[in-house]
């Protein structure tokens, strides 16, 4: 097996291909975003950004992007570049963070993604999309027309992670040296299948902590260099989560029956649920995308291996408080882990609900009115009922999706315990 021993020799293993020319064209782009951020649909505030596209042929209808202001004072400076730091829940996720980031703020932007992405046709999607590999295992890297090479994971973070970084964010590209933005989803927890510590989304629906491994790779490239990298925590929240149950219901077996349920759900995220989408045009998603402040990072800040962590736990606190709530989100923590209650009991813990995040200064918007008030609790309900329901009619594993919560003579019924807890705990980080 081939091993390189100048860590560049790496990059184009490791590496992204972002084209504009071809983003536009690639299955992630089409599908989820589709002509969502075309100019008649873009209302621009300054700070704050609304998408909006009723005709649109995609997953995403109305989408809010809040803090924008300060992403594109980083992006206009030639000396400053950024890293993002979102909560990740979803394959949604990425779908929108980093085309809004690209839309919206600074085109070359990239995300980091698993190495067990990067497969088949979806490698050079992903590299298209602006990804590059994260490797947390001794590997065999293939890539087509290239020969197979071997990369550990000790080698991967301690030289070629933090060279390719730093030449892409810090020094600058092209005879312009352009400098990239960098979207990365550090959140770690135990599989609840497998119980061992590992990324991707959450498959309890918490908030996770954060692996301060990238926090010391910027440690490492920022001391004494003179571009500021700013370090931002971002929030995606949706109205619904399709994917959700794919996640909440693991498969217990291993080897190629995984891999079929992993592939399931990709053809599913990228091409069953949007086509569903155009002839139901009522299951179509709404977003907000919530940018924090950007805090500047430098390696000399940090004196020892502790003050690294502590930062990442503090930025885990900031990424949590920028949630909007959703009709769905504050049903199924009202529910309270119980499978029925009467709309009065849903009410009473929605509104102690509503005004402790009111207090901390969640935002609920999508859950109040004009004035600031909680809606009736009738409206969400419906508006939650709606929203969840509509789904295409799929099955998993012998789960039947089409029908995940209803409401009969006052009451409110939840048919699947496990995607009702894993809604609720998205803001159990909130009590």
């Amino acid at each position: 097996m081939r091993i390189f021993s100048d860590p560049r020799d790496y990059f184009p293993y490791i590496g992204h291909e972002l084209n504009r020319k071809k983003i536009f064209r690639s299955p992630i782009w089409k599908a989820v975003v589709g002509r969502l951020f075309e100019e008649p649909n873009v209302t621009d505030r300054g700070d704050e950004v609304h998408v909006n596209c009723p005709l649109n042929r995609s997953v995403l209808k109305d989408v809010l992007v809040r803090g924008v202001g300060a992403q594109r004072e980083i992006a206009g400076s030639s000396d400053s570049t950024e890293v993002l730091v979102p909560r990740h829940r979803s394959l949604f996720d990425y779908n929108l963070g980093m085309p809004a980031h690209f839309m919206l703020v600074k085109e070359e932007v990239m995300l980091a993604a698993g190495s067990n992405l990067f497969v088949a046709r979806y490698d050079s999607a992903l590299r298209t999309f602006g990804a590059i590999m994260f490797l947390r295992d001794d590997c065999e890297i293939k890539r087509w027309g290239r020969r197979k090479v071997f990369l550990s994971v000790d080698r991967y973070l301690q030289e070629v992670l933090p060279e390719y970084l730093k030449l892409q964010m810090l020094d600058g590209v092209g005879e312009e040296k352009t400098k990239h933005h960098l979207i990365i989803y550090p959140g770690q927890e135990k599989d609840p299948v497998t119980r061992k510590r590992s990324g991707g989304r959450s498959k309890t629906g918490g908030l996770r902590e954060l692996s301060p491994i990238f926090f010391f790779v910027f440690r490492q490239i920022t001391q004494g260099h003179p571009t500021k990298l700013y370090v931002t925590p971002v929030n995606v929240s949706f109205s619904k989560y399709p994917d959700a149950v794919f996640i909440v219901h693991p498969t217990k077996y291993k080897g190629i029956v995984q891999s079929l349920r992993y592939i399931h759900e990709q053809n599913f995220t990228m091409s069953w649920y949007p086509r569903f989408t155009r002839r139901h045009t009522e299951a179509r998603v709404d977003a907000v995308l919530n940018y924090g402040k950007p805090e500047l990072f430098r390696g000399e800040d940090f004196q020892n291996i502790r003050d690294v962590i502590d930062f990442s736990r503090k930025l885990k606190s900031k990424v949590g408080l920028l949630e909007s709530i959703f009709p769905s989100t504050l049903l199924y923590r009202s529910l309270d882990e119980k499978p029925d209650a009467s709309f009065g009991e849903i009410g009473d813990r929605a509104k102690k609900l509503f005004d402790r995040y009111s207090r901390l200064g969640v935002y609920l918007e999508k859950v109040a009115d004009s004035q600031g008030n909680m809606l009736p609790i009738e409206e969400i309900i419906r508006r939650a009922i709606t929203a969840l329901n509509c789904n295409p009619a799929y099955r998993i594993y012998g789960l039947s999706t089409k029908q995940l919560v209803y409401s009969r003579s006052g009451r409110v019924y939840s048919l699947d315990p496990k995607l009702q807890s894993w809604y609720a705990n998205t803001l159990r980080h909130l009590d």
